[in-house]
């Protein structure tokens, strides 16, 4: 723990921390932004960023939540039959029957939640979904006991048993009172905001700062509250990280338990910051979609956040009081337990018209976001609470729990960085480049070429399969950078129908999968005969039942509660990543792909809806969230480790697609599989444009099929063609990807790819997020919850270099647009070239209008300029 500072070298250290940033605070007053630096001057002059709430901590539970007690109407029989249940202490049912041949006499039973019992809780947290609630009621009969088992429905109001019969509750407004304080667990109202006793401050930290140059100073923070205790219950230590021209912050807090505590803590927020809301210009917030598949994920939204409008995005997370009355716009994480299943965890705020904040967690759980503002004159302030909402816990003495990092930066457009990142989109791309992406053998990375298949698909990964098409994406052929194998070369004695799900655990190539001439042979065949520099392996932290990794570690897994979500994820165990073996275990794999398979790339994927599968089962209810937040601090170690022993090799994320794409996995990655849902140029278009306002060109990688109904199997007649090549330019703005069915590329479609392919890599450094900024052409961001963007208007973007005084523009007239001509609005005096794209297409400069008018005989084509200005 922090050792209070004495009180006169506090203040000798406060008055030389407020001589050393006076400068940059003067200069964002100027600027009418209080950006990063204001919030360094407040923390270190005592105000705490972070806050969290007491919440009481419940004796031995007594009742279920559900609290059985009461009448139940049975619906099996004929008649209506009511029988009276009564719960006791722990749980415990009894079940009376007085009615006359009734077959069955109830005597007993129990009622759990999630499979167990505890001997304390906190009051409040998550909801539990349908059929947390379960019950077991034995039956005595002439012929012994029958036991049978049911489940509560989400109200509580009816159990379905397992050998079809149904009861009903039977309710008087007296017991639905009851019931619904049993059951209402979102949030107590008796928690409130503790408060927090600010200490003293270490200058510079004992820990080194996150980025070399950087300044790092702890801030301690003491929980007291009378009411429990006079002495210090909690200490709250404040790491804060900053660059020296205060453009961006990392902050990282840690609670330590200076003496058991008698409560619980919960509305846990990781960064507490106010913007000053100007008369003349509302305040504006910018954000985005989550990744789950279809075309509208990613797409950015704008909310304006004046007066009491709101713009909820949330879907379902609690939502803690963190003042008096209601937020004016909210967004969450979703509940299924991944950080963009739902919301991009970053956010970007004009404060100003040409200053203003870009946030975000780094954190790959469940998250939420509140914000807050007044229409009265005497509290000109918008707050912004960046919550974790599934934590809810006691602590024992001497215990340290860390939190997740949050970082926050400022943009202005007339500031040092006003040339590239100077807007509220470029900004973000800028400083996730410059302090989050990992380099790789040393350089930032960009966008490679790359053959990567989906789904794991025996039909294209049996050794012939893998041999053709390594011949037709290698330097022969397409020439692209790296190969990566999907799931399914583990599959046990070369099952060629083999579900990829059902042999997790165990993810190294099998023999039997390579019976000619082995695995080794071909991975040669990929790097040395046809010159493809990287190869890599598919990995993900589940297993299932007869692996290897499981029978031989069962206690480092979670067995899943809830198997029901979906076919091929919900039934798997998962790695208890709190564990430190388990972390061991799961780079140990790591580690086989790189030293055992010359692995030098790897393709982490995450399957599973852990918080419905497995922690809101395994998790107890007085230590809730602790196991979502341990799994993701022990999954960051583990990549943490790799990045540092091996910085030669390519990290790839993946989670169902886009739905854990946040600071924290982007700061360990350098690409992402953003969607499943490959099969439509037009969606992935869409996704591709709506994903670069926020992340850096290089992350955002789906795959290009020549034809939908090759995606799950073979062309019926031997080859494929690609119809229009200039669909491949739909790719350009990310990873350029190939996906299965390449091996049956006809001639003319394998030479016209391997050109576009040969122009992507001469433009890709265009890219660079520290080099270029990026626009979208024809639409801007508009209001949440809009419907996908339609077809019958152009489509494109503009990568331009601002040094170079170069650029790069994609035009399209898509599929359901009438004119033949798309004119691109122009500024100042740009000169064009057409690099690649669909014959018959020509363009002028219309000098009336300002714009480039590009003239397309056919919808659905697109070109690709290159200009100067």
């Amino acid at each position: 723990t922090m050792e209070p500072l004495q009180p006169a070298y506090i203040i000798l250290l406060l008055l030389s921390i407020l001589l050393l940033h006076a400068i940059s605070i003067e200069a964002f007053k100027q600027n009418q932004a209080d950006g990063p630096a204001g919030l360094i001057s407040a923390v270190l002059n005592g105000t705490a960023p972070v806050s969290v709430q007491i919440c009481p901590l419940l004796a031995p539970r007594k009742l279920s939540p559900c609290n059985a007690t009461g009448n139940w109407t049975y619906s099996r029989y004929p008649t209506s039959v009511v029988y009276p249940f009564i719960e006791n202490a722990m749980g415990n049912v009894t079940v009376t029957s007085s009615y006359k041949g009734d077959p069955w006499v109830h005597a007993s039973g129990t009622v759990r939640v999630g499979k167990r019992d505890y001997p304390q809780s906190c009051s409040g947290g998550v909801v539990p979904a349908a059929g947390d609630y379960d019950i077991t009621i034995n039956f005595q009969c002439t012929s012994g006991v029958i036991t049978h088992s049911g489940s509560f429905n989400e109200d509580c109001s009816v159990i379905t048993m397992d050998d079809e019969g149904v009861y009903t509750r039977v309710q008087n407004s007296k017991e639905r009172e009851s019931e619904q304080q049993a059951t209402n667990v979102q949030v107590d109202p008796s928690c409130f905001v503790a408060r927090l006793q600010y200490i003293g401050v270490q200058e510079p930290s004992p820990a080194p700062p996150l980025h070399p140059g950087w300044v790092r100073s702890t801030v301690g923070f003491h929980l007291i509250n009378t009411t429990y205790n006079r002495n210090p219950l909690l200490l709250v230590k404040v790491d804060v990280n900053y660059d020296p021209t205060y453009q961006l912050v990392r902050l990282g807090s840690s609670l330590i338990s200076l003496q058991g505590l008698p409560f619980c803590l919960g509305g846990v927020t990781i960064l507490n910051f106010s913007l000053p809301t100007p008369s003349a210009q509302p305040i504006v917030l910018h954000g985005a979609n989550g990744g789950p598949a279809g075309a509208t994920a990613f797409t950015p939204w704008v909310c304006s956040l004046t007066g009491l409008q709101s713009c909820d995005l949330t879907t379902g997370t609690p939502r803690y009081n963190h003042e008096s009355i209601d937020p004016i716009a909210s967004s969450d994480a979703g509940l299924d337990g991944r950080s963009s299943n739902s919301q991009l965890p970053i956010w970007s705020v004009e404060a100003t018209a040409n200053s203003g904040v870009w946030f975000g967690f780094e954190y790959s759980g469940i998250w939420r976001l509140d914000v807050y503002g007044s229409n009265s004159t005497a509290q000109q302030q918008t707050r912004f609470y960046l919550a974790l909402p599934t934590l809810l816990f006691t602590m024992e003495q001497g215990e340290t729990i860390k939190l997740p990092l949050v970082a926050i930066g400022a943009w202005d457009k007339q500031g040092s960085n006003a040339s590239v990142g100077g807007d509220w989109a470029n900004a973000v791309r800028l400083a996730i480049s410059k302090y989050f992406t990992p380099t790789i053998k040393g350089q930032r990375p960009l966008p490679l070429a790359v053959f990567q298949g989906l789904g794991g698909l025996p039909t294209y990964q049996t050794e012939d399969q893998l041999y053709k098409t390594v011949e037709k994406v290698g330097s022969s052929g397409l020439n692209v950078e790296a190969f990566i194998f999907d799931a399914g070369v583990y599959f046990p004695d070369g099952d060629p129908n083999g579900d990829w799900w059902t042999f997790q655990g165990d993810y190294m190539p099998v023999p039997a999968r390579f019976p000619k001439y082995g695995f080794m042979t071909l991975q040669r065949n990929i790097t040395q005969t046809q010159g493809i520099s990287d190869y890599g392996i598919w990995i993900t932290p589940q297993a299932q039942r007869g692996t290897n990794a499981l029978d031989n570690n069962p206690d480092l897994y979670l067995a899943p509660q809830n198997p029901t979500l979906s076919r091929c994820c919900s039934d798997s165990f998962l790695l208890n990543l709190a564990l430190p073996e388990a972390q061991d275990l799961f780079y140990s794999q790591f580690m086989e792909f790189v030293n055992k398979f010359n692995c030098s790339r790897i393709w982490f994927d995450y399957n599973t809806a852990s918080r419905k599968t497995h922690w809101n089962y395994w998790e107890s209810s007085d230590r809730q969230g602790l196991l979502e937040l341990g799994f993701y601090n022990g999954l960051y170690a583990v990549f943490d480790r790799m990045l540092a022993e091996h910085p030669d090799v390519w990290i790839e994320g993946c989670a169902s697609g886009g739905r854990m794409m946040d600071l924290g996995s982007l700061g360990r990655t350098h690409s992402f599989w953003i969607n499943d849902d490959s099969s439509s140029d037009d969606g992935n278009r869409a996704k591709r444009i709506h994903a670069n306002y926020f992340l850096p060109t290089h992350y955002l990688q789906n795959a290009f099929f020549a034809d939908p109904s090759i995606m799950f199997s073979p062309p019926s007649g031997g080859t494929v063609s690609i119809d229009n090549p200039d669909r491949l330019l739909t790719y350009f703005n990310g990873v350029l990807q190939f996906g299965q069915g390449v091996s049956y590329f006809d001639d003319v479609s394998l030479e016209a790819a391997a050109n576009y392919t040969k122009v992507y890599k001469q433009i890709r450094h265009f890219f660079d997020p520290q080099t270029s900024n990026f626009r979208e052409l024809f639409v801007t961001p508009q209001p949440p919850n809009q419907p996908e963007r339609p077809l019958n208007i152009p489509s494109g973007w503009v990568f331009e270099n601002p040094a170079l005084g170069q650029g790069i523009m994609y035009v399209m007239r898509q599929s359901e647009c009438n004119n033949t001509v798309v004119s691109v609005p122009l500024v100042g005096s740009p000169t064009f070239s057409l690099l690649i794209g669909a014959p018959n297409v020509s363009y002028k400069v219309n000098t009336a209008s300002r714009a480039l008018d590009v003239t397309f005989p056919e919808a659905n084509r697109a070109v690709l300029f290159q200009f100067a200005f």
